[in-house]
């Protein structure tokens, strides 16, 4: 009975041992797998990581260079920025000196003006200076006057040309009223030929005699000049 049970233990323990053992070497096989496993992917991480890292010292070079680039630029846009502002510095300058340059025109347009309107009243006067004018100083006297005798005048006197031109076919005519002051009965008129009278001169009138048809003494006279 005694052999029995100890044979039963042994039994046991030998069943217990068994498991154990398989149990242990399924495990061992199991973490050999799983190191291969890790091992497989720590390869495959290693390559993943290394290749991770090219790429960044690859993006790093970029990131700097352009950087660099970035630097240039800013530099670049300073230097325009300073070229820029004092552009616009001598734009303003200039534009002061155009708006100044302008007002001196506009000054001396204004004086010009001025002159050229000067010059066309001196060329006026000149112009009046230079053409003939002419006028006279006459005075009558009644020839023959009475109740039955027509009235006739014999006129006197000088004439002038005031202007630098000579006249061309001047002439002078005299008419005489009844009433003072040219007024009344136009009693007579005569007209003198002068022909050509130079300018600037002073000359006689011939003597001229103005006959009237009317028996009317003459109270007022005139003349006016032709050329």
């Amino acid at each position: 009975m005694l052999a029995l049970v100890f044979l039963v233990i042994l039994v046991v323990v030998g069943a217990l041992f068994g498991y154990i053992y398989v149990t242990k070497d399924n495990t061992i096989s199991s973490l050999i797998k799983e190191k291969a496993s890790l091992e497989a992917y720590s390869g495959t991480a290693n390559d993943t990581m290394a290749t991770d890292s090219a790429k960044i010292a690859a993006d790093n070079s970029q990131i700097s260079k352009l950087q660099g680039n970035a630097t240039a630029l800013q530099s670049e846009v300073s230097q325009d920025s300073s070229t820029i502002q004092s552009l616009e510095n001598q734009v303003s300058q200039d534009q002061s000196s155009s708006t100044s340059l302008e007002n001196q025109v506009s000054q001396d347009q204004s004086t010009i003006t001025s002159l050229n309107n000067q010059v066309s009243t001196l060329q006026s006067q000149v112009s009046s200076l230079q053409a003939a004018s002419l006028d006279g100083m006459f005075t009558s006297t009644t020839s023959t006057c009475g109740l039955i005798i027509d009235c006739s005048y014999t006129i006197k006197g000088a004439y002038a040309n005031y202007g630098t031109s000579a006249s061309n076919s001047a002439s002078v005519t005299f008419t005489f009223y009844s009433g003072s002051g040219l007024t009344g009965q136009t009693l007579c008129s005569t007209t003198v030929v002068l022909g050509q009278v130079s300018g600037r001169s002073v000359n006689l009138l011939p003597t001229t005699v103005c006959s009237s048809s009317s028996t009317t003494s003459a109270a007022s006279f005139t003349w006016s000049f032709s050329y």
